[in-house]
């Protein structure tokens, strides 16, 4: 019997061995998970972009409510502080609290730049405004232009995608291609608010207070603001920009 009984008690000690094993490496295997997801989103100023359109956590999908000192603000009504355009592909206008971009089609190009400076640091706010729009053609804004890192351009389309890239003379990089936007209204008629952030050398794009992408950039950009408008054929747009205001962050 004591034989038997130190048997058994030998087969207990040796079998609650591996038993423990696994209790010191779950906690190992458990941590990656709340890192991975710090990681992947534009949570810190190291981020960049979200992985999927609806995998932005709530908490950072709004745009700021806090803002700064009004650096700047603008209701269009003062044909001074924008350039005005008129050629065979279309026209650009200032007045009646708005500034009219209309695109005749012909594969144009219009561009305005304003006598607003951009600093390297502000969040902006501006209504789009699209009355008329044909497939393909994209408008946006334009952002430090000219500066010692180029000219950052937002664009958007009638499909309600965004694209941000950067022009350096006549070369122009993608920073961040053509993806859906959440919260876009596409087509026309379509109204829009378009929220930028610039600070601590990131660039975060908001569309109608939902959160779309974030890029890293330059902290020392400082620039023109202006506005650019494209067609993709021989249809015809009409964009508004209106309620312009800019911010320190």
């Amino acid at each position: 019997m004591v034989i038997a009984l130190c048997a058994m008690g030998a087969c207990v000690g040796v079998g609650g061995a591996p038993t423990q094993a696994p209790e010191l490496i779950l906690p190992a295997t458990a941590s990656p998970e709340p890192s991975a997801t710090i990681d992947w989103f534009p949570r810190t100023p190291t981020a960049t972009f979200p992985t999927q359109p609806g995998s932005v956590p709530a908490e950072i999908t709004q745009t700021p409510q806090a803002r700064g000192e009004a650096l700047f603000s603008d209701d269009f009504s003062d044909e001074a502080l924008w350039q005005a355009q008129a050629q065979s592909t279309g026209n650009i206008k200032v007045g009646s609290g708005a500034l009219s971009v209309a695109l005749k089609g012909f594969m144009g190009l219009l561009v305005s730049t304003s006598q607003h400076d951009l600093p390297a640091s502000f969040f902006l706010e501006v209504m789009v405004d699209v009355s008329l729009c044909s497939e393909g053609d994209q408008y946006g804004l334009l952002l430090w232009q000219n500066s010692v890192a180029g000219t950052y351009r937002l664009w958007m389309n009638c499909a309600g995608e965004l694209r941000l890239d950067r022009q350096i003379y006549a070369s122009v990089g993608v920073v961040s291609d053509w993806q859906q936007a959440r919260k876009f209204q596409p087509g026309a008629p379509a109204r829009n608010k378009i929220g930028l952030l610039a600070e601590a050398g990131e660039l975060k794009v908001y569309i109608n207070d939902t959160f779309q992408f974030s890029v890293p950039i330059r902290q020392d950009l400082e620039g023109p603001l202006g506005v650019i408008a494209q067609s993709a054929g021989n249809g015809a747009s009409t964009i508004l920009f209106s309620d312009l205001a800019v911010y320190q962050p």
